[in-house]
């Protein structure tokens, strides 16, 4: 049998006092052989289900069950253990061979088992209650550690740990990088949300190529300047006013600094590997030495202080551009990058003019409006790809264009002041698969009744009483009519692939049209919440819902 350490058995019995000093302190040596006991009944049924011989009985037993042995715990190699409400580790410090381990997800608290462990190479510990991680110090093979979601508070115990090559100790509350400086071998380094300011510590780093640092509170990235391997960088949420310190990083390719205080550009030339760009939520108000990013394909510049988009002009590469919410009136450097497929502009309040929009020939979606704003469409006539169109919260005085858009599915109009002429010039875009006129004023749908091809319908906010030519589009699969004075579903029996409606906070108080519909079943959705169904419909919300359909509604129905 396993000889114990000597200082459990005192605290169970006698010495509480010792067991509040000594908690958590290093187990004595063990020795493993016989049967070993693994308590935790997650754990010990994986392990017998990996290892046990159903041949075998332990000898003072005679329930024939199997039993771990010593012997069969040290053939173990490799344990994969996630999400099994594993809550103790004791037992498996006898698995002396193990080179990978992965017990995320479970209920960890004490992991002083794997101090034994000393072939481990990689160990999976994110997101358990782990109280205290010093019993990793031994582990000095470790090439893999994440502990990501452990509470660690401080890194210490990974200083002598030469051989990681990644590490995560992401959602902890760790200050000091110190421990880290002499790990020169790491690749891969991740330290998001923590409270860390100062990168010194890192400035040593050479080998890293993947570093995430969001939810801290850096300001200065200096120390990162001479990591000319890093890759992919990840600064998003700190205090950073300045990414001049990256110039001479040239083989980024994905880079994210959102969220920060940063003013300019600078150092950003001469990435032509950057791939992927995010700078929202900064204080940026030109755009300038941006050359030399000839592979750039992603760009957000959501939320900054952008009058102009000057500067882009030179990302012929470019694929996305995202810079909605900001004060954006001239967009004149869109015109000469001919592979954008998407742009979104939204929530410019001066842009009217997209002219430069006119040659962009493989534009896919285009994103416009917020607050009120009116810009003239016809600069998109005939865009031979654009295949969704938003204008939220705005206006243009002729719809008409949308039918000279031969690739146009989806058009989403939320909150514009539509009338029927309005509505009349949509509904000559009969190839639309999905239109949104959310907050629109119409109290009639009828103009639209040529949309025959609709999967997707929303009219939520809006004015009308009745469904009109929803009940002949017999191609919809979802239909939003809520927070509108909608008297009745009638007509929608006719509707037969429909699954998803939504009837919140309307007039409807008769669900029985729905009955009709053979397939409305298992998966499909009904919210009917603050309509005018009450107890008298319980016998239809009842039938609906033994179908295996989701029906919300304010009467329970129990």
């Amino acid at each position: 049998m396993r000889s114990w350490p000597i200082l459990p058995l005192l605290c169970a019995l006698a010495l509480p006092a010792a067991c509040a000093r000594e908690e958590f302190a290093p187990q004595r040596a063990v020795v493993c052989e016989g049967a070993v006991d693994v308590p935790d009944p997650a754990l010990r049924a994986l392990l017998l289900d990996i290892l046990a011989d159903p041949e075998s009985h332990d000898d003072d037993s005679t329930t024939g069950e199997p039993v771990l042995t010593a012997e069969s715990m040290a053939t173990l190699t490799g344990l994969q253990a996630a999400e099994l409400g594993i809550a103790d580790l004791q037992g498996l410090e006898c698995a002396v061979n193990l080179r990978t381990l992965g017990l995320a997800r479970n209920d960890i608290v004490d992991i002083r088992p794997l101090t034994w462990l000393t072939e481990l190479r990689e160990v999976e510990l994110s997101e358990n209650p782990i109280v205290r991680h010093d019993s990793l110090a031994r582990l000095v093979k470790l090439e893999k550690l994440v502990l990501g979601g452990t509470g660690v508070k401080s890194i210490d115990f990974v200083a002598g740990l030469t051989a990681l090559r990644h590490l995560d100790v992401a959602r902890g509350e760790i200050d000091d990088l110190g421990p880290l400086a002499g790990l020169v071998a790491l690749e891969s380094l991740v330290l998001s949300d923590n409270k860390i300011a100062d990168l010194g510590p890192l400035a040593g780093l050479h080998e890293l190529f993947a570093l995430s640092l969001p939810g801290n509170a850096v300001a200065d990235i200096g120390p990162l300047a001479d990591l000319e391997r890093l890759e992919y960088l990840d600064l998003d949420e700190n205090a950073i006013a300045s990414l001049a310190p990256l110039a001479g990083l040239a083989r980024l390719r994905r880079l994210e600094a959102n969220a920060n205080a940063i003013r300019d550009t600078r150092g950003l030339a001469g990435k032509p590997d950057l791939v992927e760009l995010g700078l929202e939520k900064n204080r940026i108000a030109a755009l300038a030495d941006l050359t030399g990013l000839t592979g750039l394909v992603t760009l957000d510049l959501d939320e900054n202080l952008l009058t102009s988009l000057d500067g882009l002009e030179v990302l012929t590469q470019l694929r996305t551009l995202t810079a909605r919410i900001n004060d954006i009136t001239d967009i004149g450097a869109v015109a000469g990058l001919a592979d954008l497929r998407r742009l979104d502009l939204r929530d410019n309040p001066g842009l009217v003019d997209l002219g430069p929009v006119a040659g962009l020939q493989y534009l896919d979606y285009l994103g416009l409006g917020g607050q009120g704003v009116a810009p003239d469409l016809a600069p998109l006539t005939g865009l031979p790809l654009l295949r969704q169109l938003d204008l939220i919260d705005g206006a243009t005085t002729d719809y008409a264009v949308v039918t000279s858009l031969p690739a146009l599915r989806v058009l989403r109009l939320l909150n514009a002041p539509l009338d029927v002429a309005d509505l009349t010039a949509i509904a000559g875009a009969t190839a639309l698969t999905t239109l949104d006129i959310s907050g629109a004023p119409v109290t009639d749908l009828g103009p639209l009744a040529p949309l025959t091809a609709l999967v997707d319908f929303s009219a939520s906010g809006t004015r009308i009483t009745g469904l009109g030519p929803v009940t002949d589009w017999l191609e919809l699969d979802i239909l939003r009519v809520a927070r509108t004075p909608l008297q009745s579903l009638a007509g929608i029996e006719t509707v037969l692939g429909v699954d998803q409606i939504d009837i919140s906070d309307t007039e409807v108080d008769d669900i029985g049209a729905l009955l009709g519909i053979k397939a409305f079943r298992k998966n499909d959705r009904l919210d009917a919440r603050g309509s005018r169904l009450d107890d008298g419909d319980c016998d239809d919300i009842r039938a609906l819902r033994e179908r295996g359909a989701t029906v919300l509604a304010d009467p329970p129905c129990e």
